[in-house]
């Protein structure tokens, strides 16, 4: 059968009675092209009192009808959708530009064009689609049976096609309108896009998806040409079948180019294809086919005479790139070549900034920004630990010169009005830290160029000058050691001839008993005078440490119990050891020597007798584990203007002290690497705390 089946005619229809006026006033009411095709395939048919209807429009470019409408008719009616413009009835229309009207088909069933063949004759109307000089297809009307044409008949069925062109012409102008107006939006965002700083795999994403969402394309794809590699290779998409692998593709940039997108690349011209299987590249062929277009675009980004690489669009179908399509495309070139050019010089910038930000963070110099009114604007983690605040503390919230006492002359910064010619500056200062710490800092300042801003940096000098400080001291007490060692044996050799004097005179038998008083009092303070030129000797002229792995609590349990078996009966003694100390490095001698003087001066303290408390503890602290021995009595202790000036030489409270032995304790425990320290107050006894780091052997000076 030509049609489906429709229920028979009871007598023929009147065009006026179709209400033919108000369906051309529906069609110039629809705005758009699909609108007014379906309205007049369905209604112009029910009007001339027709069984079927189809509207074919004519592709200038390809010199084909297209099949864009139809009503009433079967599927089988239609052999091809699409067909040239020489062939069938609508062909002859086109030709002879005029209406054609048939009662029945000549020689049926077998005809040209798209129809397919018939078991009958049938009548035929057509008639071309007309607007200012303008051919957009041809309308065509088919009856199942036979039928005549009057002249009013054939005169209201030209109008009527020529009408419905004039609908189509008012719609596609419509249409194209509108396609501009989405043009130029799309456009606008994807210049929006590209002044925005962001990554440029996040722009070359934004501008795909305008490509899509803004301009009506399936898919669209964005191939940049590699900096290292010659070759084209996929940095951004979207679209429904635009997956990661698809998107990565890439293809090598061989001359002559081996597929459409090469070719724009290589080229620099747009390239249009509606088919794929036009395509001799297999590799590209079968990338289209996993992304299933049908019909693509691509033109190049360029920069000058350089090609950043190619745009591509896609539909799924078989659809047509106008020229106006092309330099839509061709205008989102240029605005993706300034983007790109944009994206990576923002990362160079942000590469450049990172790697200076790295530079100043990772400095060890403490290093500030402050602005024009000192205030700071920027801190490194090393000026953060010199002064004990954190960041968020410091900027915009503190001033530079809240470090500085008064008393500091620190210099003028910046002038009255904005940064002194000579901003660099090169002085030592105090600056004092949050807990009250004055550190001594070299201060170097530079302006920044092209701002307001200036840049600090502090080097922390405090550990030199103590170092400076130290080695100044040392060289004095080295030289004062050397004077008063010396002196000191200039001092012991008349004690001897005294000691010897008064031993000779204690032999004399004519001696009064008032002499012999003298001349024990005599000996006995040229005894103490002896023992203070030893004890002196011994600070002044120290033996060499020798340090070896030993056993603390051993070695203290050994020299607790000598004095314990020639200690007094008035002292009660306590001992408590952990037994978690390492063994530590240690010279055994000078070590024993600094426990006999503390345990000497304790069993002094307690006249009366007393408590004696012997303790070994593991301390853990931030800069290591150390072990820690602690002798404590119940003596008199030590008054706490005094607690300081105990380890001085020379300074004794004893009365036949000779002030030596806590300053060789001290020195002693200062080889060590250690600390000595002593927690007392008038009446309730001393507590001494010798605290050593647990470290591996050291080298002695010898085997350095």
């Amino acid at each position: 059968m030509l049609m489906e089946k429709t229920p028979p005619k009871k007598s023929p229809v009147n065009p006026a009675d179709c209400r033919l006026d108000g369906l051309l006033a529906s069609l110039h009411r629809s705005l758009r092209v699909h609108d007014v095709l379906s309205l007049a395939a369905e209604n112009i048919m029910k009007c001339f009192g027709f069984d079927g209807t189809d509207i074919l429009l004519q592709d200038s470019e390809t010199q084909t009808l297209r099949l864009a409408a139809r009503a009433g008719l079967s599927p089988d009616f239609i052999q091809e959708t699409s067909h040239t413009v020489d062939s069938g009835p609508a062909g002859t229309i086109l030709k002879t530009g005029r209406p054609l009207f048939l009662q029945s088909y000549p020689e049926s069933p077998k005809k040209t064009g798209h129809y397919a063949e018939t078991d009958g004759p049938v009548a035929y109307a057509g008639a071309s689609l007309t607007e200012k000089g303008r051919t957009f297809g041809v309308l065509s009307c088919h009856s199942n049976s036979p039928r005549g044409f009057s002249s009013e008949d054939r005169t209201l069925f030209e109008e009527t096609g020529r009408q419905l062109g004039i609908a189509l012409d008012n719609a596609q102008a419509f249409e194209q309108a509108e396609q501009k107006a989405h043009r130029y939006i799309a456009i606008s965002r994807v210049i929006t896009a590209t002044r925005h700083l962001g990554t440029l795999d996040w722009v070359l994403k934004e501008i795909t998806k305008v490509m899509v969402q803004g301009l009506g394309f399936d898919m669209a794809w964005i191939g940049l040409v590699g900096d290292r590699e010659w070759v084209l290779g996929g940095r951004a998409g979207f679209g429904a079948c635009m997956k990661p692998k698809s998107i990565g593709v890439t293809f090598p940039m061989e001359l002559p180019a081996r597929n459409p997108a090469l070719e724009a690349a290589m080229n620099q011209v747009p390239v249009v294809c509606r088919d794929i299987d036009t395509v001799s590249d297999e590799t590209f062929r079968q990338w289209l086919k996993r992304i299933r277009a049908q019909s693509f675009a691509f033109v190049p980004i360029l920069n000058g005479d350089e090609t950043f690489g190619v745009i591509g669009v896609f539909y799924l179908g078989d659809q047509v790139f106008h020229e106006e399509d092309v330099r839509t495309l061709s205008s989102v070139s240029e605005q993706a070549a300034n983007a790109i050019e944009n994206a990576q010089l923002y990362d160079k910038i942000k590469t450049s900034e990172e790697r200076y930000r790295t530079l100043f963070e990772s400095a060890g110099t403490s290093l500030v920004i402050l602005d024009e009114n000192n205030q700071f604007r920027l801190v490194n983690h090393a000026f953060e630990s010199l002064s004990g605040y954190s960041r968020e503390e410091l900027v915009g919230k503190m001033s530079f010169f809240q470090f500085f006492s008064g008393k500091t002359q620190l210099p003028l910064l910046y002038a009255e009005k904005g940064i002194a010619a000579a901003a660099a500056r090169n002085r030592e200062f105090l600056l004092q830290d949050r807990h009250g710490n004055l550190r001594h800092v070299h201060i170097l300042t530079d302006r920044i160029p092209g701002s307001q801003d200036l840049l600090v940096s502090l080097i922390d000098m405090t550990r030199e000058r103590e170092l400076e400080r130290r080695l100044f001291k040392s060289e004095e007490l080295a030289s004062i050691g050397e004077l008063s060692a010396g002196i000191a044996h200039e001092i012991r050799n008349p004690l001897v001839a005294i000691t010897t004097s008064v031993s000779l005179l204690n032999d004399e038998t004519e001696l009064s008993t008032e002499g012999r008083q003298i001349l024990d009092v005599v000996k006995e303070e040229a005894d103490h005078l002896a023992a203070i030129v030893d004890d002196f000797l011994k600070f002044a002229r120290p033996k060499k440490t020798v340090l070896q792995i030993e056993d603390l609590n051993r070695l203290l349990k050994d020299v607790v119990k000598r004095h314990k078996e020639m200690g007094r009966k008035d002292i009660e003694w306590t001992e408590e050891y952990d037994e978690r100390l390492p063994e530590i490095p240690l010279d055994r001698h000078q070590f024993q020597q600094v426990i006999t003087n503390l345990l000497l001066n304790a069993l002094d303290a307690m006249h009366q007798g007393g408590t004696l408390a012997v303790k070994t503890s593991l301390e853990e602290r931030p800069d290591g584990p150390r072990a820690r021995m602690t002798l404590s009595d119940t003596g008199t202790g030590v008054p706490e203007s005094e607690s300081t000036k105990i380890f001085q030489p020379f300074y004794s409270t004893k009365e036949k002290g000779t002030g030596m032995g806590l300053a060789i304790c001290r020195r002693i425990v200062a080889e060590h690497d250690g600390e000595i320290f002593v927690e007392s107050g008038p009446g309730s006894g001393a507590a001494f705390t010798v605290s050593l780091p647990i470290d591996t052997l050291k080298p002695t000076p010898d085997e350095r």
